[in-house]
């Protein structure tokens, strides 16, 4: 018969090791496609998936590729981001082909006015946001 100790000991064990293993949030992949003015938008353009509600966890991130894709990622180098709803912010921007900066304009990282919001599920979420540039 096990005594009270060892089998607070043991289930003390366990829990850690849950802990440790990755009992971490539940992701739903996240990826699309940020285009300026129709067109895919230059590398390494941010974007950013906050959380509306705080409580079920940290911003996931993603940067455009050459073709204006992008995937974001959970901190702890986990692909995708918690369930539930979010703000999406994009940043950044480079010089094109003659030199002239293009930049993502600023309201669309307006934590005050968001302009994208986005559910993210279980399983496979994929999105496209239209950046308007001057």
């Amino acid at each position: 018969m096990l005594n009270m100790r060892t089998l607070v000991g043991t289930l003390a064990v366990v829990v850690m090791l849950g802990t440790v293993v990755g009992c971490g949030p539940n992701l739903g992949t996240v990826e699309g496609d940020v285009t300026f003015n129709g067109e895919p938008a230059p590398a390494q353009v941010m974007v950013e998936f906050t959380p509306v509600d705080p409580s079920i966890g940290a911003t996931a991130t993603g940067y455009t590729d050459d073709t204006g894709h992008f995937r974001v990622a959970y901190p702890g180098r986990q692909l995708g981001a918690p369930l539930g709803e979010y703000n999406v912010f994009i940043s950044g921007g480079e010089r094109d082909d003659e030199g002239t900066m293009v930049r993502v304009p600023g309201k669309y990282n307006d934590a005050e006015n968001p302009v994208f919001t986005e559910t993210v599920v279980g399983g496979s979420n994929t999105f496209t946001f239209d950046i308007e540039t001057p």
